[in-house]
């Protein structure tokens, strides 16, 4: 995370599977190695594909993600919760990307009008076609990090399906923008 006033960012390609796991776990050993440090002000960012998604299951994505995040942010370290660089979405910030998700104004090289700075950010999708989630604390822990990667998978599977991550079925409130 290069927002944390450090000299350097590990970023990784796009990546899946286990090729990905794999280059997760040399990238993790390699920084170990080469003597990098986090602090409590480090993040790890995680993008997820979203180019397949539609504009109704974005929204569900939304709403799903708005269910749980207050249960995520107590997964991750207090100074993350905290952390300007990651506050959950706001009531405000939900309506206005339900708005844009339905009326397709939310799209690659489209806007949010959501600061991109949240621990769901839906601005990555205008120019990476990816949802990010930031909220993770940086960890050097492969292990650790395998299973965020996993959690966030599944939130946007979840969406995708319109099954929720205990297997109910998700009923979004899109029609409520």
């Amino acid at each position: 995370d290069g927002t944390c006033g450090v000299s350097a960012e590990a970023v990784l390609p796009p990546v899946a599977g286990d090729e990905g796991l794999a280059l997760l776990k040399t990238v993790m050993a390699g920084l170990k190695a080469g003597g990098a440090r986090i602090s409590n002000a480090c993040g790890m960012h995680v993008h997820v594909d979203a180019n397949d998604l539609t504009a109704e299951q974005m929204v569900a994505l939304v709403d799903q993600w708005v269910t749980i995040q207050s249960a995520v942010y107590r997964l991750v370290p207090a100074g993350r919760r905290r952390s300007q660089w990651c506050p959950p979405l706001s009531g405000w910030d939900v309506r206005n990307l339900r708005v844009r998700l339905l009326d397709g104004s939310l799209r690659p090289g489209g806007r949010t009008g959501v600061d991109r700075y949240r621990g769901l950010n839906l601005d990555a999708y205008r120019a990476y076609g990816t949802v990010e989630f930031r909220i993770h604390g940086g960890s050097l822990n492969a292990t650790k990090a395998k299973h965020w990667v996993a959690l966030v998978v599944g939130i946007v599977e979840a969406a995708k399906t319109g099954v929720t991550l205990d297997g109910t079925e998700f009923t979004s409130a899109a029609g409520l923008a």
